[in-house]
């Protein structure tokens, strides 16, 4: 492992590095489909050797398995103790060294409530400095995904896993993370560390980061804790665990992006696919989606773009080809594609396995072997085409669409259909004005409930746990709900005394709150989808 430092370079030294990093991002740039196509195809190629070897590699450990003499044995063992060594103390951790890497990165798989353990665990043991955290937005407002941190500060505010005792002792929220510095005691030897607890939740699951900005500043300040940490301590080197909130495809994007930045710093040309094949062999289990092998390559050119100076009419052009790489890291028919092309080899090679080769598809009994980039370009260009088939006719209205792990909450309200209207489930406004010969203001009545929601919306900031329900009885306006006690009950009395005042001088009309609170959203929660 190559530990590269941030030292100062000679004038010299900077403009070779300007001139290899700027070469290679006009390289890349001059014909931009034509890229897009190498990307592909070098990907594919990637993951089908990475097949192959992980087969290799499952057919050894068979052969060796069945063997009855020492050596066989003997060269098992090795191999496990090779592995543990690999694995860490952790069972769900990933050591992962990569080139121009400033330490040693850990991999750490989805966390569970059985894992939490292990994971303090290997931050202890393996002097972890700073954990980084990657995450979406929609799992940071959901409340499904359980912190293993304190979010609250002071003496008292600590987390117990096993015999550690976690405090968090300060608080940093900027525009591209959260930074935390949380306090670690042993409670057996009473020995007590800080890590650096760093939050990105600006990229969604399965697909590229929204912002390589706010990516770049995250990667800075794990330099600047690392800095720090060498002149604090005298144990180095330090290391970094990175997980993420559903596998370890985007915090292996993060690590390869980090060692392709530190190469493209000392002046080499970055080489994306040879990294990326050292951590599949590492069995870090990353980069497993084309997307994010896209992002990878237009995430080096922005960087490329932002740190040296470019002539603007060359950094126009750049922007506007960088702008189609962006686009195939959105794209859902490559990964789409993708998929498929697994699915047909898996069916292959469970129909016959020994006419079938993992590298390409070839015709039993002849040397015809039309390889994958045919696909490939079948599937950049499926977009130009016309669709004649019928619509699938998958919209429903009223009816909420289920997620992919079942992470979406309902209440008992929202788990029924739109034809339980009236039997299970009632409406969300209560008034005649639609009622015939006798309503005459339906229209006032609807944009009068649509400026109550977002009027309450606004000065009840995620305090509501449900729909508000809005009912009319003569002149009077009242307001149902169900809160969460998140705050103390002075405050909550003035937000409904304020709340009604200001709604009735703007209705002309006297307004009522009716409000239940609970706890947590959870006891209102009927079911996942």
């Amino acid at each position: 492992m190559n530990n590269v430092t941030q030292s100062k370079t000679s004038p010299g030294q900077e403009e070779i590095t300007k001139t290899r990093a700027v070469q290679w991002a006009s390289e890349m740039l001059k014909d931009c489909q034509k890229s897009i196509h190498n990307i592909s195809s070098e990907f594919f190629k990637l993951q089908a050797e990475t097949e192959e070897n992980g087969s290799n590699a499952s057919d050894e450990t068979k052969g060796n398995s069945i063997c009855s003499d020492g050596h066989c044995a003997d060269s098992s063992n090795e191999r496990k103790v090779k592995e543990r060594r690999h694995k860490g103390p952790s069972v769900h951790s990933d050591r992962v060294n990569l080139p121009e890497l400033p330490c040693e990165f850990i991999l750490a798989k989805t966390l569970s409530q059985e894992t939490i353990v292990d994971l303090w665990t290997t931050v202890w043991k393996e002097y972890v400095k700073v954990i980084v955290y990657i995450e979406d937005s929609e799992a940071c407002k959901s409340d499904t995904i359980e912190p293993y941190w304190p979010k609250m500060f002071g003496v008292n505010e600590h987390h117990t896993y096993g015999k550690f005792q976690i405090r968090a002792i300060y608080g940093q929220v900027t525009k591209s993370y959260t930074h935390k510095i949380l306090e670690i005691q042993d409670m057996e030897s009473n020995e007590t560390r800080w890590v650096r607890h760093l939050v990105y939740a600006d990229w969604p699951r399965e697909e590229a980061a929204l912002s390589t900005e706010t990516l770049f500043d995250l990667m800075n300040k794990v330099d600047e804790q690392l800095e720090k940490g060498k002149k604090d301590s005298m144990v180095y080197p330090f290391r970094v665990l990175v997980h993420d909130t559903v596998s370890t495809l985007r915090s292996g994007t993060f690590v390869v992006l980090r060692s392709l930045i530190g190469a493209i710093r000392i002046g080499l040309t970055p080489l994306v696919s040879p990294t990326v094949s050292i951590l599949l062999h590492q069995q870090a289990r990353s980069i497993r989606e084309v997307k994010l092998y896209y992002y990878i390559y237009y995430a080096l050119i922005k960087y490329i773009m932002t740190h040296w100076d470019i002539p603007e009419d060359i950094r126009n052009d750049w922007q506007t080809k960088a702008k189609l790489m962006r686009k195939k890291c959105n794209d859902r028919s490559t990964s789409a594609f993708y998929t498929t092309v697994c699915v047909v080899k898996s069916a292959l090679h469970f129909i016959n396995p020994l006419a079938y080769d993992r590298t390409m598809f070839r015709i039993p009994g002849t040397d015809c072997r039309p390889k994958l980039f045919i696909l490939q370009r079948a599937a950049l260009l499926q977009a130009r085409h016309v669709c004649t088939t019928s619509m699938l006719l998958k919209t429903q209205a009223g009816k909420h669409k289920s997620t992919r792990f079942r992470t979406k909450p309902l209440t008992y309200e929202m788990a029924q259909k739109p034809d339980q209207i009236g039997v299970r489930k009632a409406w969300l406004t209560w008034h005649t004005s639609n009622l015939e010969e006798i309503g005459i203001r339906s229209a006032k009545a609807a944009i009068e409930d649509e400026i109550v929601r977002r009027m309450i919306r606004g000065i009840w900031p995620n305090l509501f746990a449900s729909e508000l329900v809005i009912k009319r009885r003569g002149n009077v306006l009242l307001i149902a709900g169900i809160v969460e006690r998140r705050i103390s009950s002075s405050k909550m009395y003035w937000l409904i005394g304020f709340t009604e005042e200001l709604l009735a001088l703007l209705l002309k009309q006297p307004v009522k709150l009716e409000l239940s609170t609970i706890a947590d959203k959870q006891e209102i929660v009927f079911k996942y989808i």
